[in-house]
């Protein structure tokens, strides 16, 4: 992954490792009212919450303190197979702070999810991070994907045709290693293997707070 900012966020990472485990196993900002007329069509992902309920009545099995932190999801375009789309789903616990759970639904298989668990390294300091009320998001993914075309997603797409089947959004706090700062969105167009465009997006007004480009 070329953008720095994911390098240096170490949960962040390992999170995203784990989901592309899982599937190998089975700069200036632009207001998100910026307006074209964008189809919602164009994009496949799936909605937030179809696998959370599932989701969170593992997370209660594995522990009754824990609080949904972090959401990832694939997304494709049109003409694209769609049944490769994944949403995962992120939890830690109240009750032992470091004690983390991933829980991994694909379309073509949602009935059964890939889970993996375990603690952070002893003596690492993992400060809880905020909970992520599902039911009550302001905005979905299709609606963040919307925002991101708008401020630059189009003229990347332009740009390079098609986008990889790892391009994703995902929601948790902005400084989640410190358990600090708002949740925001970050949408992650990818093209080949280094070009990449990267849009952070306040998950509560739906500000545009940053945009990154990599690569060509």
């Amino acid at each position: 992954m070329t953008d720095k900012d994911r390098e240096l966020n170490p949960t962040r990472k390992f999170f995203t490792l784990c989901i592309i485990i899982v599937v190998v196993l089975g700069t200036s900002c632009v207001s998100p009212n910026t307006t074209s007329d964008f189809d919602l069509r164009k994009f496949q992902v799936l909605p937030i919450n179809t696998y959370y309920d599932e989701a969170h009545n593992i997370a209660l099995g594995w522990d009754a303190g824990a609080y949904p932190s972090y959401v990832f999801a694939t997304f494709a375009m049109p003409d694209d197979n769609d049944d490769t789309l994944l949403i995962s789903y992120g939890f830690r616990s109240h009750a032992v702070p470091s004690k983390w759970l991933m829980i991994v639904f694909s379309k073509i298989d949602p009935s059964n999810p890939k889970i993996t668990n375990g603690e952070y390294p002893a003596g690492v300091d993992r400060p809880l991070t905020q909970e992520i009320e599902i039911k009550n998001l302001s905005l979905d993914s299709l609606d963040i994907l919307a925002i991101a075309y708008q401020n630059g997603g189009s003229d990347f797409l332009r740009d390079n045709k098609s986008i990889n089947a790892d391009s994703f959004v995902e929601l948790q706090q902005e400084n989640e290693g410190l358990g600090t700062g708002p949740l925001v969105w970050k949408v992650a167009f990818l093209a080949g293997q280094k070009n990449g465009m990267y849009v952070t997006i306040d998950s509560l007004t739906g500000d545009v707070l940053d945009i990154k480009r990599v690569g060509n």
